[in-house]
């Protein structure tokens, strides 16, 4: 799924943007609410005051559920890395009950599939549809290479568990794959953050406004409030944009996999070779 134009601007250039139209609109509502001083009594300042103290609300209840939406998505991101990395490791252990030569060309191909899984430059880029099909594609292709060396080892009669464990474990691997590409895909609404945007600018707006009614133009007041509503959004579209900004998933434990598959193969395959050298 390709994503929206709002979801591929960077989160600063969205802030920035609607921190400067704060600014302005507040502003121009200052100077809407001078012209309109000199004809607005006690009874109509009030009345906007208590209109102007809705649209805060209303910034505030928008701004609280956003942020939750945003940081639930990160939340489920985050739990499925771990799990992903938790179902490799399994697989990786499991691996080693496979004779050789099978066993072997497993490892390999498991080595292939964590690599490709835990490929840093790609998971901080922002591919297009096309690279991620393409990305998923070699990921199934290495997948089905796995899982018919297992099948045809049981298909030979190899019943011990781990090597059975190794066909759940690996329909498992495919489905955390499938469900990460999911989650990436999965941003909080365009329409939403819209709303979003339209009510800061609005209630920027109405407490210009509501100072140029009073003649008081709250600079300290605007300021707060531009930069408060600012660093909210931007946390909220960084939580949103898993691949950008300052807040990213962590891949640590994928890497960590990478890491012990290496090692693993390295220290079998050294032991391995001084058995066939002492057996000369």
């Amino acid at each position: 799924m390709e994503l929206t134009w709002l979801h591929r601007q960077d989160s600063w250039v969205l802030t920035l943007v609607l921190m400067a139209a704060m600014l302005v609109l507040a502003e121009l509502g200052y100077r809407a609410g001078q012209r309109r001083h000199s004809y607005t009594g006690d009874t109509g300042r009030g009345h906007f005051n208590a209109a102007q103290a809705s649209m805060l609300g209303l910034l505030a209840l928008l701004l609280g559920f956003t942020f939750n939406m945003s940081s639930l998505r990160y939340e489920a991101r985050r739990q499925l890395v771990q799990e992903d990395a938790n179902v490799l490791t399994a697989i990786g252990l499991r691996s080693w009950f496979l004779p050789d030569p099978r066993g072997t060309e497993f490892r390999q191909l498991l080595g292939q599939y964590v690599a490709m899984r835990a490929d840093v430059a790609f998971l901080k880029s922002v591919p297009t549809g096309e690279e991620l099909a393409s990305r998923f594609a070699q990921g199934q292709a290495l997948y089905r290479r796995m899982y018919h060396l297992v099948q045809t080892e049981v298909q030979n009669g190899n019943t011990i568990n781990p090597v059975q464990d190794l066909v759940s474990l690996l329909s498992d691997a495919l489905a955390i794959h499938e469900k990460r590409i999911n989650a990436y895909e999965s941003r909080v609404p365009d329409v939403i953050l819209m709303l979003l945007f339209g009510a800061a600018v609005t209630a920027s707006a109405a407490v210009g406004y509501s100072g140029g009614l009073g003649k008081h133009r709250g600079l300290l007041a605007t300021a707060m409030l531009t930069l408060l509503v600012g660093g909210t959004v931007y946390t909220i579209l960084a939580l949103d944009q898993p691949r950008r900004g300052l807040i990213q998933i962590e891949q640590t434990p994928l890497l960590r996999v990478q890491q012990h598959l290496s090692q693993d193969m390295q220290t079998n395959g050294s032991e391995g070779g001084a058995k066939e050298e002492a057996s000369r």
